[in-house]
């Protein structure tokens, strides 16, 4: 039970990690396409990398949350 917790936390972490290096990457691809057009749809490069960000962000509010719930339930149940 316990080294089921400990590795876990361990992946919550490492998984919290990439997903800050995929937010930082994305955000210097959109600052990088601002001044790009798509070719076909004549659409600003930016607001087509904009997702990477923003799907990082929504990602590591879950891993938040998932960390904290993981959390609150090991140190809530009594072993014993």
């Amino acid at each position: 039970e316990d080294l089921k917790f400990i590795v876990n936390l361990i992946s919550h972490i490492v998984v919290m990690v990439f997903l800050l290096v995929m937010i930082y990457a994305g955000y210097r691809l959109v600052l990088a396409g601002r001044t790009s057009v798509s070719t076909m749809l004549r659409l600003p490069m930016w607001s087509l990398y904009a997702i990477i960000p923003v799907t990082g962000f929504t990602m590591l509010l879950h891993s938040i949350s998932a960390s904290i719930r993981e959390l609150t339930d090991y140190w809530g149940n009594p072993k014993g």
